[in-house]
């Protein structure tokens, strides 16, 4: 079992590793670094995810990550036909092939900040076969999210690549 609480500055995570080997591996690596030191608030946060109000904050937040899915994949469908959304498997990060608008990667990165004013990650950050693809965080407010894609609908649409 591995159960991680995913905010910043929470760095608590742990194992249950049945093999000596690699329980003794993973402990050699886990001490080579200080990022495996629990801290104050991730001990609380650690505790607190056990709790009725963590397991009742966590359903909260598979509702709203699950409307926020549905919410980005069906604006993409809608407005950007020739983009292809990559089903998801167990997170929040949406991938899009954005190689229909045929820009190369630094024309896309480009227009993405300067003109949507948006931030992605860009599919060859995680190697060349990512090339075309834009990851999306969707694990925010619905406000925000819709505001970015509209921001990134609205620049499109001015270069004729939406509809």
């Amino acid at each position: 079992p591995y159960r991680r609480q995913r905010q910043m500055c929470i760095r608590d995570s742990y194992h249950i590793i049945y093999n000596k080997a690699l329980r003794d591996r993973v402990d050699k690596e886990s001490s080579l670094s200080h990022y495996n030191s629990l801290n104050v608030l991730s001990m609380h946060a650690l505790v607190g995810a056990y709790t009725q109000e963590g397991s009742d904050w966590v359903d909260e937040l598979r509702q709203t990550i699950t409307g926020n899915v549905d919410y980005a994949c069906g604006f993409i469908a809608q407005h950007f036909p020739g983009v292809v959304v990559t089903e998801l498997e167990g997170t929040y990060l949406v991938w899009c092939d954005f190689r229909c608008f045929g820009m190369s990667d630094a024309d896309m990165k480009v227009f993405l900040t300067d003109e949507c004013m948006l931030y992605l990650d860009n599919g060859t950050d995680f190697g060349a076969a990512g090339s075309g693809y834009q990851r999306i965080n969707v694990a925010c407010p619905r406000k925000t999210l819709a505001d970015a894609l509209d921001r990134f609908y609205q620049a499109a649409r001015k270069r004729g690549m939406a509809r």
